[in-house]
């Protein structure tokens, strides 16, 4: 007789939330110090999806159901998440989760890098430790809005959880939100006065600040709030429209400060500040609507929006993606902006440009040919490998230099510069909206052509020159001292330069790195 062995069967959701509801049952007590929070997390488990992507929508009728049919349960669920989120500060989620600490880029990357390996774990009496344990993965925002509204508002009602707005009388929620605005608002007064970003708009140096103007404002908003039952405004409230107005005033300011970098340039530093500025103004935008009701039907609704919020906030705190793209797009747009004014000067336009590029490039190769001439002199010098590439170095960093003093031009190092040139150009000729496709693309073409014949008549006067110098060089160093110099250095450099038996390809490729990076410094 063949036996057959029963394979385990999964359990279903509603299963799994039975079984956690009645260990529960057993283990609850109304002591908040033996609040287990290990319970949440397996609750949540229950309908965190394995694949974000594949899924459409996050179904929770089977806990509805669940607390619907039992009492017990729900009766459990309400304690229990009372005595969890019992009075948690808030405060730092919306300070501080996500914004910028510091103005050192690689610190704050290198902070993150590190948070997201080892995360740092928060005072057990801050709603930041529970979300740290709950909702700690990226994509748990993603698959909460993926949950019918509807849904939401009745797991809500059923566990009894009470609106920010009237929170058994105590409006903590809202206290804590009064003074998370105050301290977002006091640190962008205080970075935004400082003299490296204050000087980037000099437009607003005659007029009041709205910074400070919104500082006084948001002081004398709370503490009218605070003297209050309610401890919210309405939509009419004079000073909730006077913030929002001068809200607006400090993002223009922000916005003239980063328009102003054509005319100032900008560090790291101050990009940082302004971008940190940026983050909190934004961070007020989102938060400050919560002080403000003027239907009491939308209490429920406006809490889980918060709350949604604030998982959302605390998920995305340790975004090094983001902070990597907000920190460098603009240093990396003025760097290409500058590099295609730098490469404009190696275009001709016209006949007269075209025949002094002929003139420079004919000087830049007169130098070169020296700088071969000394090389192979140096090759003779009795070094070690690393003594020869210093001595190399040198050679072509004093022939470069004199290149640049002296206005010449070098073929190999005009790519560098005007292809940014060409991707402005590209780039400007498209957006221009009052032309044809035709006429855009038109235009790029003849920027292409002079660019291609700049580099043509560059490289052409370049070698021109720079062969039959050279050859002189060494016919007379060998006619006047009776010493060939490249009599036996001739065989090894013309098979250095074999792009199938030497290294040559990937020479060529360690100075088209080089170059481009020699670019970014001169943007």
């Amino acid at each position: 007789m063949k036996l057959f062995k029963r394979k385990n069967i999964p359990l279903s959701i509603r299963q799994r939330l039975e079984s956690l509801f009645e260990n529960q049952l057993t283990e609850f007590s109304n002591n908040d110090s033996q609040v287990d929070i290990e319970f949440l997390v397996n609750i949540v488990e229950c309908f965190r999806p394995e694949d974000i992507e594949q899924v459409q929508y996050v179904d929770i009728s089977d806990i509805i159901g669940l607390l619907q049919e039992k009492p017990a349960y729900r009766e459990l669920i309400t304690s229990y998440l009372r005595l969890l989120l019992n009075k948690k500060d808030l405060d730092l989620i919306i300070t501080d989760a996500g914004i910028i600490k510091d103005t050192d880029f690689v610190y704050e990357v290198r902070k993150r890098i590190i948070e997201r390996i080892l995360p740092a774990q928060p005072s057990k009496k801050s709603l930041q430790y529970i979300l740290n344990q709950v909702f700690y993965a990226k994509t748990d925002p993603i698959w909460l809005e993926k949950i019918d509204f509807e849904q939401i508002l009745q797991l809500y009602r059923l566990c009894g959880i009470k609106s920010i707005y009237n929170a058994a009388g105590t409006k903590y929620v809202l206290s804590e939100l009064q003074y998370a605005l105050e301290v977002l608002v006091n640190r962008i007064s205080g970075k935004a006065m400082e003299t490296d970003v204050n000087k980037m708009v000099p437009e607003f140096q005659n007029l009041d600040s709205p910074f400070i103007a919104i500082q006084r404002e948001v002081a004398d908003f709370n503490e009218r709030l605070f003297q209050s039952k309610k401890m919210f405004a309405t939509k009419d409230d004079l000073g909730y429209k006077q913030i929002v107005l001068l809200h607006k005033q400090c993002n223009k300011y922000v916005d003239q400060a980063f328009k102003n970098v054509h005319k100032y340039g900008i560090s790291i530093k101050v990009n940082q500040s302004l971008l940190r500025i940026r983050q909190q103004l934004d961070r007020i935008k989102l938060i400050l609507p919560f002080l403000v009701l003027n239907d009491d039907k939308e209490e429920d609704k406006r809490t889980i929006e918060l709350s949604m919020l604030l998982i959302k906030l605390n998920c995305n705190k340790n975004n090094v993606k983001k902070l990597i793209n907000e920190s460098t797009q603009l240093l990396s747009y003025e760097i290409t902006q500058h590099t295609a004014q730098t490469g404009e000067h190696y275009i001709t336009r016209t006949r007269g440009e075209y025949f002094k590029m002929l003139r420079t490039a004919s000087g830049g190769g007169l130098i070169v040919a020296f700088l071969c001439v000394f090389k192979v002199f140096l090759g003779k010098i009795d070094a070690s490998d690393f003594g020869h590439a210093i001595l190399y170095g040198l050679n072509y960093s004093i022939g470069f230099i004199t290149i640049y003093l002296m206005g010449f031009t070098l073929a190999t190092k005009q790519p560098a510069m005007t292809a940014t040139a060409l991707v402005r150009a590209l780039e400007t000729g498209v957006k221009t909206d009052n032309k044809n496709d035709k006429d855009k693309y038109q235009e790029f073409a003849i920027f292409f052509a002079r660019v291609f014949r700049s580099q043509f008549i560059a490289f052409f006067g370049n070698v021109m020159v720079a062969f039959p110098v050279a050859m002189l060089l060494i016919w007379g160093i060998d006619s006047v001292f009776n010493y060939n110099i490249a009599e036996q250095k001739w065989f090894k450099l013309v098979n250095d330069l074999n792009p199938l038996g030497s290294p040559a390809i990937f020479h060529a490729a360690i100075a088209g790195c080089f170059l481009f990076v020699s670019g970014i410094i001169a943007g």
